[in-house]
């Protein structure tokens, strides 16, 4: 009995100890899922194209400087792309100029234009100088009506009515001023709208870059000819990276993928594997054969002791997605 008694004790403390060592070994894996292979990729790559036809004047920057685009300064006007400095950032500078003496001088005289419709557009002299024929006339038909109550008939009817004439003449006067001068305050917002078209033109000569990234190609240098569209740069963002990972359903449902952590490791020369912080922001809602479907992640890019990105489109990593409850 005791010897029996001993033996279901040990059986249980056994079962007890493989229980401890993987109790829930099938949890933890439904935890996390793991993704080998995962292709790294850019998320902004942009050309940046010429806005204006015209031949390029300058052009400032070299296929691996790193720019910056540089939506506002602090004064709030627009400011264009800047190179970074090792430690501080440079005065906005364009990417490159297109020659704009053509489009300068333009802009000067429809500016002077615009100046001198404002000005006609403030000028109230030909409406006061009618306001004030016309209170003349109004005071001679008075004097001509008082004459004719205290004296009958001392003005002749044909004046009094030449009088009231004046008066209706001075009012349409006065009309047609106000009129003229309704024409010159649209004549001066139509100049406004002219310079600021000239101004955009003006300005569309730099070339600016929208996005932070490095300059991986330039497609046109200084003396060239280039037209609206036509790219002038191409800049890529590594910052900020895609991390595609093709994940098997039977593994995790696509649902309880989507908004979930994620730790990236890629093989990088000399420094072993290092992780990278993310999360996933898209499933395909379509499963492939084999019962695979495709989500990515977008991950932070850091930079090495000397300044280079350690993670690289084109390069192939292993994504480890966490489970929801570590997201949440």
């Amino acid at each position: 009995m005791h010897s029996e008694f001993r033996l279901a004790l040990i059986v249980y403390a056994l079962g007890v100890a493989v229980a401890a060592e993987n109790p829930i070994a099938s949890a933890q894996q439904s935890k996390h899922v793991v993704a080998e292979g995962c292709l790294v990729s850019l998320i902004d790559d942009r050309n940046v194209p010429a806005e204006e036809a015209g031949k390029l004047a300058a052009v400032n920057v070299k296929e691996g400087q790193e720019v910056q685009a540089v939506e506002a300064s602090k004064s709030g006007r627009s400011v264009g792309l800047v190179k970074l400095a090792a430690t501080e950032r440079k005065a906005p500078t364009p990417l490159a100029i297109i020659k704009k003496n053509i489009a300068a001088s333009q802009r000067d005289g429809v500016k002077a234009a615009r100046d001198a419709a404002v000005l006609d557009a403030g000028n109230r002299f030909s409406i006061e100088h009618a306001e004030s024929l016309q209170k003349v006339a109004e005071l001679q038909l008075e004097l001509y009506e008082a004459a004719n109550k205290n004296v009958r008939k001392a003005i002749s009817e044909l004046e009094v009515a030449k009088a009231r004439q004046e008066v209706h003449a001075a009012k349409l006067r006065v009309k047609q001023a106000e009129h003229d001068f309704a024409k010159l305050a649209f004549a001066a917002v139509e100049k406004e709208a002219e310079l600021a078209v000239a101004e955009e033109s003006l300005a569309h000569r730099d070339i600016h870059s929208p996005i932070d990234g490095v300059v991986v190609e330039v497609f046109a240098q200084e003396g060239e000819w280039v037209k609206p569209g036509d790219p002038v740069f191409r800049i890529v963002n590594l910052q900020r990276l895609r991390i595609q990972a093709t994940l098997k359903i039977a593994d995790v449902a696509p649902g309880d993928v989507a908004g979930r952590d994620v730790s990236v490791t890629s093989e990088s020369a000399g420094d072993g594997k290092e992780a990278f912080k993310g999360r996933i922001v898209f499933v395909h809602p379509e499963v492939r054969a084999g019962g695979r479907f495709v989500a990515w992640a977008e991950v932070e890019n850091r930079k090495d002791a000397r300044g280079h990105y350690r993670l690289l489109p084109g390069m192939k990593a292993t994504m480890t997605i966490a489970d929801a409850k570590a997201t949440d």
